[in-house]
């Protein structure tokens, strides 16, 4: 009776496997990466995992996720960005952008720069 207990339960198991990895969105392929970190941060990963029930793989792999899609969306918005100013011709200096944000932690902060340099369209 206990051996058809355990071929059940194995059975069981091996249903659960196959249908999970048919799921193909729950299924990808893993590259190991290593790097050094300072220790307050290993503590606090842990900590994290610990506090979560989650490995610290998991908690590794979902900041780095989020880290790199930052990233990639502001990248991707900065060169829309800069493709747009080009095809208007018109640019915000620094110098106007840093009296603007300067201006944010002041009571009374600047209106948004408008474009003050612009490029001469050719004939």
């Amino acid at each position: 009776m206990t051996t058809r207990r355990i071929d059940v339960l194995d059975l069981a198991a091996c249903l659960c496997y196959f249908v999970y990895n048919e799921n193909t969105e729950f299924v990808m392929s893993k590259t190991v990466v290593s790097a050094r970190i300072s220790e307050d941060l290993g503590t606090r990963i842990e900590e994290l995992a610990e506090s979560t029930k989650r490995s610290k793989a998991y908690i590794l792999n979902e900041a780095l996720e989020l880290y790199v899609a930052q990233r990639a969306w502001m990248i991707d918005e900065i060169e829309l960005a800069k493709r747009e100013a080009a095809e208007e011709g018109a640019f915000i200096s620094q110098d106007a952008m840093e009296r603007w944000a300067d201006s944010l932690t002041t009571g009374s902060p600047l209106p948004l720069p408008q474009p003050d340099i612009f490029k001469r369209k050719r004939a």
